[in-house]
């Protein structure tokens, strides 16, 4: 099923393959991540399956990070947009799924995970690696892209960083952070330069989640939207009350400025086709 889609994703997204060691699918890969210390990426076959029976053998395990951040009193969801039609997978009357309607949430899942691999491994990286060396050792030859860019563009919000390591981390929450209401963090996020609060997890997320961003509005024509509510008593998000919320948070000057940047880090001398 990968294999399939992957002739139907954009050109320049299968160069970025060049910077991972494997693709390895998994019943116990949930969430997706990129592993430095392997140099591979790690996918969750709930993106990739397509008839009813390739479907039962997906767990339908929680992500773990499903309960972090309950106790606080905001949320800050984001999704997919396109004609205001969200990013959805649609399935066909008997349950299954076409190769067709996976492509693009698949092409959002692999341009984030590509983006961690390039980051710790750019092509430029990899001329004159010794072939003794270890995946990590080679890794670790030099600073990941994401470094010199947050170094130049630093997210400067401490307040949402720590709330962060709360809703995704796991950390505990302090009663100064349960305590934060959505009007309380509206100037904190909307005055910086992230397109989503995942971004204040890590560097490597803030870079990754930025090109991804870039990529499904220029390849698939998508915007993101995000907010900052109250969160939903009975699990819907119909009586939830957003404080704040923005479509295509990517063409906001001070995010995109760092999102130009991070194009350009990882398609040097490409940035023509942004």
């Amino acid at each position: 099923n990968l294999r399939t889609a992957l002739q139907a994703l954009p050109p320049d997204l299968i160069a970025l393959f060049g910077s991972i060691t494997a693709v390895v699918i998994a019943t116990d890969v949930r969430p997706a991540y990129y592993d430095p210390n392997t140099g591979a990426i790690y996918l969750d076959p709930d993106f990739l399956w397509l008839t009813v029976a390739q479907r039962n053998q997906v767990p339908d395990t929680p992500d773990p990070r499903s309960d972090f951040g309950r106790d606080l009193s905001f949320v800050m969801p984001w999704r997919y947009v396109r004609n205001n039609q969200p990013l959805t997978v649609f399935l066909n009357q008997d349950g299954s799924r076409d190769p067709d309607q996976i492509v693009e949430i698949l092409g959002f899942l692999l341009y984030h995970e590509l983006a961690h691999a390039v980051d710790f491994m750019p092509p430029a990286k990899m001329t004159g690696l010794a072939p003794s060396l270890t995946v990590l050792q080679a890794i670790n030859t030099g600073a990941p892209l994401s470094s010199s860019f947050v170094n130049t563009y630093p997210l400067t919000s401490q307040v949402i960083r720590d709330l962060a390591a709360v809703s995704f981390l796991g950390e505990t929450a302090t009663a100064t952070q349960r305590n934060l209401l959505p009007e309380d963090l509206v100037d904190e996020f909307a005055n910086d330069g992230a397109t989503q609060y995942y971004a204040y997890t890590t560097q490597y997320e803030d870079f990754a989640t930025l090109f991804e961003t870039v990529m499904m509005k220029w390849r698939f024509g998508y915007d993101k939207d995000t907010a900052i509510a109250s969160p939903s008593s009975t699990g819907s998000s119909a009586d939830a009350v957003i404080a704040w919320g923005e479509r295509g948070r990517i063409g906001a000057l001070q995010v995109m400025t760092r999102a130009l940047d991070v194009g350009q880090r990882m398609y040097p001398g490409d940035l023509a086709a942004f």
